[in-house]
């Protein structure tokens, strides 16, 4: 993804956040350590303040993009287990476009035969 559709996407994001909810979203944590170099600049130009994708400290450390600040979390607690294991899913699943359903800030994707798995974004 470029940074043009990567800034288009999180915008997206936050406003479907901000629709859903009546409040925008004031941090991010993104799915399986996905973060770009250019998501924290993103994300503070559409208004946010914070991200919790980096496992690198024990406290709050500021980022390189001004009034952007990492708020770490330990490694055990973070979904790298999923994004690591994407593989064996994408080989097992046919996950069809009409298989997508989307309601307010909830994605939720069905694989044929298979439970469902939501992803929601915490305000």
């Amino acid at each position: 993804m470029t940074p043009a559709e990567e800034r288009v996407f999180l915008k997206d994001v936050v406003e479907t956040i901000a629709a859903a909810t009546g409040q925008r979203p004031k941090g991010w944590i993104g799915p399986g350590l996905t973060e770009t170099f250019e998501t924290p600049k993103i994300l503070k130009d559409l208004g946010l303040s914070y991200v919790l994708d980096w496992c690198a400290d024990d406290q709050p450390f500021p980022l390189n993009v001004p009034g952007m600040i990492s708020v770490p979390y330990a490694i055990e607690l973070n979904d790298i287990a999923l994004s690591s294991s994407r593989r064996a899913f994408r080989a097992r699943s046919s996950i069809a476009p009409s298989s997508i359903s989307s309601t307010s800030s909830i994605k939720t994707v069905r694989n044929p035969g298979e439970s469902w798995h939501s992803l929601c974004i915490h305000l």
